[in-house]
């Protein structure tokens, strides 16, 4: 099944989305569509998700991925690919390390989802488990001592420092709350080595197309308007303007 699909992608310049979730290719099906990613260039949407690809799996599909230059959505979540496909399976997150490094070179991606591919991860990670460079407002909860939540950590801290009015806010560090600001009101914290970071990516240019109009002579109006002064006065990057 795997091998006559991937032929057939291979020589594909039609078909742009494929689903293969939940169809247990493991890694002798990743290794031929690692091979076929080599060759195709018209997939633009890949759903690998469920599927029971360990570490050797996922070093293919990086080989694939860092030759492909059409893929633009990506879906691994809830492969092992964190481990050795061995009756007695460890840890071992070269593959993973290869996955990171190859989307860090194809900087055409839209969306990646690596939802429970390590050991210990977590489904309530928030938006740390399906990652939107385009779109990277949301809670996040990243341990950068991993792989792939250091690669997130570095691309929304990059991004964040690149564009005026996109903000970390509500920031913790091992649950100990963080000040981004120095005295002097500019950036003055560097991301740490090791630690849980949790926090919220928020955009202000999309909120700023939110307002609202208030007539204060009215007691619900006013009473609305006090609740939202009072919150942006006690919220840390929360504002009222204009």
């Amino acid at each position: 099944g795997s091998a006559a699909l991937c032929e057939g992608l291979k020589r594909n310049h039609l078909l742009n989305r494929i689903d293969i979730s939940w169809n247990g290719i493991s890694d002798d099906g990743a290794k031929m569509v690692g091979a076929m990613l080599c060759e195709n260039s018209a997939l633009t949407h890949l759903d690998l998700s469920h599927n029971a690809i360990f570490m050797n799996g996922a070093l293919a599909l990086a080989a694939g991925i860092e030759k492909n230059e059409s893929l633009r959505h990506l879906e691994l979540g809830h492969n092992p690919m964190g481990m050795t496909q061995h009756t007695a399976a460890q840890q071992d997150l070269t593959g993973i390390e290869a996955l990171v490094k190859a989307i860090r070179l194809r900087e055409t991606f839209s969306s990646v989802g690596l939802t429970e591919v390590q050991e210990g991860a977590s489904v309530t990670r928030g938006r740390a488990s399906r990652f939107d460079p385009q779109q990277p407002a949301g809670h996040y909860i990243l341990d950068v001592s991993s792989t792939w939540d250091l690669f997130l950590a570095e691309k929304l801290w990059a991004r964040m420092l690149a564009n005026e009015g996109e903000v970390w806010t509500n920031l913790t560090l091992d649950s100990a709350k963080v000040n981004l600001l120095g005295a002097d009101g500019k950036v003055a914290w560097e991301l740490p080595a090791k630690g849980v970071l949790e926090f919220d990516y928020m955009d202000w240019k999309l909120g700023l197309e939110t307002s609202f109009r208030f007539e204060l002579a009215k007691p619900a109006d006013l009473s609305l308007a006090k609740k939202l002064f009072e919150r942006a006065v006690a919220t840390e990057g929360e504002a009222c303007t204009n």
